[in-house]
């Protein structure tokens, strides 16, 4: 699926949605994903040596947002590389029976923490046991919500990649999409034994012993690449020389720093895709 076709649904729908009730945290995924890398978020202007002005529109960041992840996603795969041990690991699945799901829907927040816990304490009380060696695991948690057609089935799992055709009625479709935004504030995956933040001191005798999965080489499609705004008329590299920010929203992409100059003194921000019109994106590596 591009990933401007969330974006274009919440828009050709949006007074379907202006008509339904919906929670706070999905108010603000619509507005947020509509919105993204329009007019109405801001833009950041360029200009080339030859004085022609580029305009970028600003990123909403939302993490529910299409446009906005796929940066994100390679950052976590990143961080995650310098925390893991480069050794096999276990995938393990943890779901609730299906009578629950009425009971999750009303109380989101306070079951994704009970799910969270109980997995993890049985996990911890499993391999305390002498049967297991009696050690520490390192895990590393991911909680999903959604089965395969979209439908409500929260589980921790990274399973497979297989694809299914689905024709939904564009109704049905949001009402599939909207029921996975996560809690505002809540993380959704969490670490929990050595590699937990508070077991830094575990974690540092068990890197040395068998090493760190940073040090592999990743494939092309998960490494980071700044872009080069580059003019779209003549093609050249080109520099800020201004903001503007139509809406106070939290999170905007172009942030202090976001902009820096690379060996070659061209302009580099730290974008997550060519998908901006009117300009040309070129890697800066």
């Amino acid at each position: 699926m591009h990933n401007r076709v969330l974006q274009n649904i919440f828009s050709a729908y949006s007074g379907y949605l202006s008509k339904t009730a919906q929670p706070l945290k999905n108010l603000n995924a619509i507005s947020s994903i509509q919105e993204c890398r329009t007019k109405s978020m801001g833009s950041s202007y360029y200009r080339c040596k030859h004085n022609h002005v580029t305009e970028q529109h600003h990123s909403c960041r939302h993490r529910s947002c299409p446009l906005c992840s796929g940066r994100k996603q390679l950052q976590w795969v990143d961080q995650q590389r310098r925390k893991l041990f480069d050794t096999e690991h276990f995938h393990v699945v943890f779901t609730i029976p299906h009578e629950y799901l009425p009971l999750w829907q009303y109380n989101e927040e306070k079951l994704t923490d009970i799910l969270f816990l109980s997995s993890k304490e049985t996990l911890f009380e499993l391999m305390a046991s002498k049967d297991y060696h009696g050690v520490t695991p390192g895990m590393l948690m991911a909680l999903h919500t959604w089965g395969r057609q979209l439908t409500l089935h929260p589980h921790f799992d990274h399973r497979d990649q297989r694809r299914k055709r689905l024709r939904l009625k564009p109704e049905e479709f949001l009402r599939r999409v909207l029921q996975h935004i996560p809690p505002i504030g809540k993380h959704m995956v969490r670490s929990y034994g050595l590699y937990a933040g508070c077991n830094k001191k575990k974690h540092d005798l068990c890197s040395n012993q068998v090493g760190l999965m940073k040090d592999q080489r990743l494939p092309v499609g998960l490494q980071i690449q700044d872009l080069v705004v580059e003019c779209g008329q003549c093609h050249e590299s080109t520099k800020l020389t201004g903001r503007v920010w139509s809406k106070a929203k939290k999170g905007i992409f172009f942030i202090k720093g976001a902009v820096r100059q690379d060996s070659a003194g061209r302009n580099v921000q730290h974008g997550d895709e060519p998908d901006t019109a009117g300009m040309g994106l070129f890697s800066s590596a």
